[in-house]
């Protein structure tokens, strides 16, 4: 549990992470642990050491101080998440109790049934807030392991492991199993108030009350009870509440109807307690105010009433209202003393309805009449910040004009402003600005044009400058510009408008990296073109540490802290000769399927109410045993997306896909990809499809998309391992940094050919992938039968056999088109061959699978040829050849089917305007380098122009421990490995 990773932007620091998560849970602001102050503690106590001293030794010496604080963050964090358990436990057990009532009562029967409306939503709400305690436990969890890690990296101890198995994780707070249960009463719950509504009867009066046993210590504080509860009303209730409304909306509705109606309600039993519930609910409807004042003129009205489940009065429901004017209610209940401070139970007044719902001329009613115009609620917005994000100006223009603060009204509260960039709101943006705010960061570090350069709003972008907001401020994150932000988001649009404003492009972050790296990173070529225009002619320098910007740049002394949460765990040195590899892994006897989640957002629900805040998807197989489960979180990071199984057949291969709340075990909707999902992958390498979720009841909640890959295993017989040598790489860690250094048995140089099949199955080296036929029209390879191909090209090749030199023979074989078995027969087996794949047919296993069995077969003879000639009973040696291609499908074909040649992925960066989805990770370096890591291939090929205009790309790319081959005629420092349109070049020796 306490290891469970937070899904986060990989270039936000843990510190400003949790900062931001917390203002999304305010009221258990003052609860989380206290990370900063312990991240402060642990530079405190290292400045103890003396000037030269011992720094290790100094935090060692007070341990005890470092974890006095540690505990006493500990049971902070459990006290309160104690007196959160209870009140969630005596919620549920109201909950429970009213649905039992009601559902007894008949009054359940139908999804608008006053019963059903308030029990629905008061389940929701009640999930909701369970969620809300889900995300505190998992970041106080995160934060303790963190601060851990960092205690131990400082003082060279390994006290992590053990303190959290005996310390942290014996909690109370970190056990699942109670908010399990009351995850799963209130998810069956939900279940069951549907199941009613559409006439199906699953009550299971078993789980009546939370039956959840206390909690190890007594909740500090109890729930504080409604103003006043009523009981759960009845069938009749329904039929008194539909008959006072359908009369109350007649047009020619009298007030003699009324008053009969009303003498009726007189006679019933708790009369005043029902007519005040029809009365509140009647707000909302298009009953006439006079039919409402004559139901108050009757004596049976409570104005000071609220809703059990919700907490809301006459003023909420009447500041919601928007069939019908509700001045005259609200004035009647003001009147009479109902307070325009009461909060219902998401901390809302009066006034922060009459925003939502863009009630623009209550405003200054409420606010004359004492309602507080800064009010909080539990969401931690005020009543300005509901107008800014619902883009009512009107509303936000007569809200400051009354008193309402353009600055965060409480500590590390959201900012006006930049919520207003966020949501990309121009109006509000500029109201805004006209009043003068403070120019602060949020919680996350980032200022107002960080944000909205961020979210791709050039109009705010533009608005921000012309109030002389600074262009090349740094952030507090990543000591990031705006140009930064828009670079690595891909906003091409509002990029040219940082750099007309004159943003700099010679800026490095702390990483040491240009806004032109995140552009090439990502894959944003558009962004990339421009910048790298601009870089061309500047040379890049680094912000001198002092820099300043209009608001002073604070350098966190601890930010080596975070650092180290790069360094791996203490172990045992590496040993001082690196680990060879041979090969790589491949199928065998298998079939492979990648399933890629699609998208931003993969998993949609149909409505908010099904919409989970968090949650986990499930992957499994029924009838496949050998495939282990996998869980991903909703949230999902880039590395979660991407499953792979290897299976023995796809015949009976079934997946299901169940999503779980993060806490509990009843299932909130479920697809299943069945065995007829697979079998359009015999022809088309790559499928995508979007599967409808269900929930329980077999109702459709949402969808779910997902991409498919299926690489069959090759189906002749590969080269066995015993008789043929592969190639080898290995991988350790320099002397002088932590840069991994690869080296491999490719070596030397190897000769480009293109290689292409015919329409009949027959693969060839061409000059190129498409012929010229005459009339200037220009066919594919894979259209033409080989015969066919022979007529179109006229090219003499003279004899191969005597070309050894790489160079001569792409030049030989660059105006003619050959059989590759032919060629590789022809030319001596010390001439080392690059074969780029070239695919443009549909069955690409079976492309690939061809190919394959021209090696295979040139392999084969080789071998006997060396062992008849040389008499070696066993000849291990065959011609070196590597394999590449720009198509990624074709290298993870290749890649899978065979481990005995390395494949090296070409990239495409920049040679083409912005791609499609599917083309991302041919530009992006990114997606490039978790594509070929995935796959197990042996390098890339990038574009040498790219790498010399940021050479910090070299750098990340051989970290990843790929080989890096530069691709054109520029050379580029720490590249060992070169390409251009003759020949792929390797040294002896490759570091990457």
């Amino acid at each position: 549990m306490v290891g469970t990773i937070i899904q986060e932007s990989t270039t936000m620091k843990f510190g400003k992470y949790l900062a931001k998560r917390q203002l999304e849970v305010p009221e258990y602001g003052n609860y989380f642990i206290n990370y900063k102050a312990l991240k402060k503690l642990i530079k405190s106590l290292s400045n103890q050491a003396a000037a030269g001293g011992n720094v290790e030794q100094a935090l060692r010496d007070n341990k005890a101080t470092f974890f006095f604080r540690l505990e006493r963050e500990l049971e902070k964090v459990n006290s309160f998440y104690l007196q959160k358990e209870a009140e969630l436990k005596l919620r549920i057990d109201i909950l429970m109790e009213k649905k039992a009532d009601a559902y007894a009562s008949g009054s359940l029967t139908s999804s608008t049934s006053v019963s059903y409306i308030s029990l629905y939503e008061g389940f929701q709400r009640f999930r909701r807030d369970l969620s809300k305690l889900e995300q505190f436990i998992e970041l106080n969890a995160t934060g303790f392991s963190k601060v851990l890690k960092k205690w131990d990296k400082r003082s060279k101890q390994q006290t992590k492991e053990l303190y959290l198995s005996r310390a942290v994780e014996v909690q109370p707070v970190f056990h699942r199993d109670i908010l399990a249960r009351l995850s799963d009463q209130a998810s069956s719950s939900i279940l069951e108030l549907e199941a009613w509504a559409d006439g199906d009867v699953i009550y299971d009066d078993s789980r009546r009350g939370s039956e959840i046993q206390p909690a190890t210590a007594p909740a500090t504080a109890p729930v504080t009870a409604p103003v006043a509860p009523v009981t759960a009303p009845g069938a009749k209730d329904d039929d008194l509440y539909y008959e006072f409304v359908e009369t109350a909306s007649a047009e020619n509705v009298t007030t003699a109807d009324i008053s009969e109606w009303v003498e009726v309600l007189k006679k019933v039993r708790d009369a005043k307690s029902r007519v005040t519930r029809i009365f509140l609910l009647s707000i909302s409807t298009s009953a006439s105010n006079a039919a409402l004042l004559a139901l108050y003129e009757s004596g049976l009205v409570d104005l000071n009433a609220s809703d059990a489940l919700n907490g809301r009065n006459v003023l909420h429901e009447a500041a919601m209202a928007t069939a019908v004017d509700r001045t005259a209610i609200l004035e009647l209940a003001v009147s009479q003393g109902v307070s325009l401070l009461a909060r219902d139970f998401y901390g809302r007044t009066p006034l922060h309805y009459a925003c939502l719902h863009n009630q623009r001329k209550l405003l200054k009613m409420f606010i004359d009449k004492g309602a507080e115009v800064n009010a909080l609620d539990k969401d931690n917005f005020t009543p300005l910040l509901y107008s800014v994000i619902n883009q009512y100006s009107d509303c936000v223009r007569d809200l400051i004009s009354m008193g309402a603060s353009v600055d965060a009204v409480s500590d590390n509260g959201y900012i006006p402003l930049n919520l207003a960039c966020q949501y990309g709101v121009y109006d509000a943006s500029e109201i805004i600005l006209q009043n003068k705010p403070r120019h602060e960061p949020d919680a996350e570090g980032l200022f107002a044009l960080h944000i909205a350069a961020r979210a791709g709003h050039s109009s705010l972008v533009s608005l921000l400058l012309k109030y002389d907001a600074d262009v090349n401020e740094l952030d507090k994150l990543n000591r990031w510009t705006a140009l930064f932000h828009s670079a690595n988001e891909g906003h091409e649009q509002v990029l040219e408008t940082l750099l007309s404003a004159g943003a700099r492009t010679d800026i490095l972050d702390e990483e040491r990296h240009s806004a032109l790296y995140y552009a090439a990173w990502e894959g944003h070529v558009k962004c990339m073109h421009r910048l790298a225009d601009l870089e061309a002619t500047v040379k890049l320098q680094e912000v001198d540490i002092d820099m300043k910007s209009p608001v002073e740049v604070q350098v966190n002394d601890l930010s080596g802290l975070d650092e180290l949460d790069g360094i791996p765990d203490l172990s045992l040195p590496p040993p001082i000769l690196p680990f060879r590899r041979y090969g790589h892994n491949f199928l065998d006897q298998k079939i492979f399927v990648l399933i890629t989640l699609a998208g931003t957002t993969p998993v949609k629900f149909v409505s908010e109410e099904a919409t989970l805040s968090s949650g986990q998807l499930r992957i499994s197989s029924k009838n496949d045993h050998s495939v282990i489960p996998r869980s991903v979180p909703l949230a999902m990071s880039d590395t979660d997306r991407a499953m792979s199984f290897q299976l023995d057949s796809l015949d009976d291969f079934a997946l299901d896909f169940e999503i779980f709340p993060t806490f509990g075990t009843r299932i909130i909707a479920k697809t299943a990809a069945m065995p007829y999902i697979w079998r359009a992958t015999l022809t088309q390498f790559h499928q995508s499809y979007t599967l409808p979720l269900f929930d329980m009841r077999l109702h459709t909640i949402g969808e779910m998309s997902f991409d498919v890959q299926v690489v069959r295993p090759y189906k002749g017989t590969p080269l066995e391992i015993t008789k043929y040598d592969t190639y080898w790489k290995s991988t350790g860690t320099s002397q002088q940094s932590l840069s991994f250094v690869t080296a491999s048995s490719v070596s030397g140089q190897y000769a480009r050919l293109t290689v292409c099949v015919t329409s009949d199955g027959v693969p060839v080296v061409t000059p190129s992938w498409k012929v010229d036929v005459g009339h200037g029209i220009r066919i594919g390879v894979n259209s033409l039968t080989f015969d066919e191909l022979k007529k179109c090209t006229t090219g003499v090749v003279n004899d191969l056999s005597t070309v050894s030199d790489p160079v001569e023979v792409h030049r030989v074989l660059s105006n003619t088109t050959l059989r590759l078995s032919e060629v590789l027969k022809l030319l001596p087996t010390t001439v080392k061959l690059d074969l780029n794949v070239v695919f443009a047919a549909s069955d690409l296993n079976h492309y690939v699978d061809t190919i394959l069995d021209v090696l295979f077969a040139h392999a084969r003879d080789t071998h006997d040829t060396n062992r008849l000639s040389n008499g070696d009973p066993a000849p291990r040696a065959t011609r070196s050849i590597i394999l590449s291609s720009v198509n990624p499908d074709v290298c993870t074909a290749l890649n899978w089917k065979q481990p005995n040649y390395p494949v090296f992925f070409v990239m495409r960066n920049g040679t083409f305007n912005e791609p499609t989805d599917l083309d991302r990770v041919s530009v992006s370096v990114k997606e490039a380098v978790l594509f070929a890591n995935g796959n197990n291939m042996l390098g890339l090929v990038c574009d040498a122009r790219l790498l010399n205009l940021v050479p910090a790309l070299v750098e990340s790319i051989c970290l990843s421990g790929l080989v890096l081959v530069s691709d054109g005629e520029h050379e580029c420092k720490g590249v060992k490995a070169m390409r251009n349109e003759s020949v792929v070049e390797f040294h002896n020796s490759i570091d990457v």
